[in-house]
């Protein structure tokens, strides 16, 4: 991911940044894309053909675009369907004291220099290991054997 201390504030991100922080080489992604305005429509397509037919609000955004997912009113579901299943719980003051020592006890402020994003870097070795002509193949996923619900523990 671009970091925003790597750009300029009057020229955003230069290419050579761009191509840096994907692992290419500036001329393969001059070639590619013809350069950012080329890969900002690239991204615009990979937009399109990720989400289907849906409309994305598009806006320029400092030496970017912003785009925005925009529903129709049928793909919004009502809250209702999301929360009714929950059952209304009496918390006694007790705790309701622990859960906000707890809160605060881990409440910090957000360092972004310190956030990992696991995600994408997964994204990237899958991405490079497909790149190198490797075989990939689907991890197992983790077994919940040792799953322990603390509410029948009371």
């Amino acid at each position: 991911m671009l970091q925003p201390a790597k750009c300029s504030e009057d020229k955003g991100a230069t290419t050579r940044q761009i191509a840096d922080d994907a692992g290419v080489n500036l001329p393969a992604l001059k070639y590619y894309f013809g350069g950012k305005e080329g890969l900002y429509l690239a991204c615009a397509h990979e937009i399109a053909a990720r989400y289907g037919r849906v409309i994305v609000g598009l806006e320029p955004l400092e030496k970017g675009l912003m785009g925005t997912l925009l529903r129709y009113p049928y793909e919004v579901r009502d809250e209702k369907e999301y929360f009714d299943d929950i059952q209304d719980v009496k918390v006694t003051k007790d705790m309701l004291d622990l859960a906000k020592h707890i809160v605060n006890q881990r409440a910090a402020d957000f360092d972004p220099e310190k956030f990992e994003d696991h995600y994408e870097e997964a994204l990237t070795e899958l991405i490079n290991a497909k790149r190198n002509g490797n075989t990939i193949a689907a991890k197992p996923r983790p077994r919940g054997e040792n799953v322990v619900d603390l509410m029948e523990t009371r």
